[in-house]
């Protein structure tokens, strides 16, 4: 298998710039990764919005008498401790929706700048 040769890809493409001189690598970055570039967008905005609601590996991990549970205190493990451990559902309620405002933000700033990098074939 050639490097970057992708079932979905069209041969084409590859075929195209084998004859016109281009080796392995100049054909990975300039046709392989352009074509991939919608999928590694998708990606990126579902792996950024999981790792900023990350909670069952820190729950599981830790136990609330374990003196490291500060530290490794997640923004979803603090609506869970103040929502229904403490009891304090109206700063939970808040938390959870700056949570939500974070995400909206950090998605439009991706959605942004993919103008720049994500190429639609």
């Amino acid at each position: 298998m050639d490097l970057g040769r992708f079932k979905n890809t069209p041969q084409d493409y590859y075929e195209a710039a084998e004859l016109d001189g281009a080796g392995p690598l100049r054909r990975f970055f300039t046709i392989t990764l352009p074509l991939l570039s919608p999928t590694i967008f998708f990606a990126s905005i579902v792996c950024m919005i999981n790792s900023l609601q990350t909670f069952d590996l820190i729950y599981i991990m830790m136990a609330e008498k374990n003196p490291a549970i500060g530290d490794t205190q997640s923004v979803v493990s603090l609506f869970y401790k103040w929502a229904f451990v403490e009891n304090a559902q109206g700063a939970a309620a808040a938390l959870a929706f700056l949570l939500m405002l974070i995400i909206a933000a950090l998605t439009l700033v991706q959605f942004r700048l993919q103008k720049r990098w994500v190429h639609y074939a």
